[in-house]
């Protein structure tokens, strides 16, 4: 039961959890920017690029914030907060 607790305390797997889902935002919106305007693929709907370019942006937000969860500098529950209002955010950019 103690290392379940340290489990769930422990800053760098919680940093790097936040770190992969942030990289993986800022990767989809780079090859889909990518996609859109280097490759000849035919899509049925393009995004602006100001879309594109602001979830490249949110999701270099979230590696941040994962970065300073491994540092320390902000708790863990904050670094979620940050990518979960991101994930919010980009839900709303893409309905609007």
């Amino acid at each position: 039961m103690e290392t379940l607790i340290q489990i769930i305390k422990h800053k760098v797997l919680h940093g790097c959890i936040q770190i992969a889902v942030s990289a993986f935002l800022t990767y989809r919106f780079g090859l889909l920017f990518y996609e859109h305007h280097f490759t000849s693929t035919l899509f049925l709907i393009m995004f602006p690029d100001w879309i594109l370019v602001t979830g490249m942006l949110f999701g270099l937000i979230g590696v941040w914030a994962g970065i300073t969860t491994i540092k320390g500098t902000q708790k863990i529950w904050y670094g979620y907060l940050v990518i979960i209002v991101i994930h919010i955010f980009e839900f709303f950019v893409y309905m609007f």
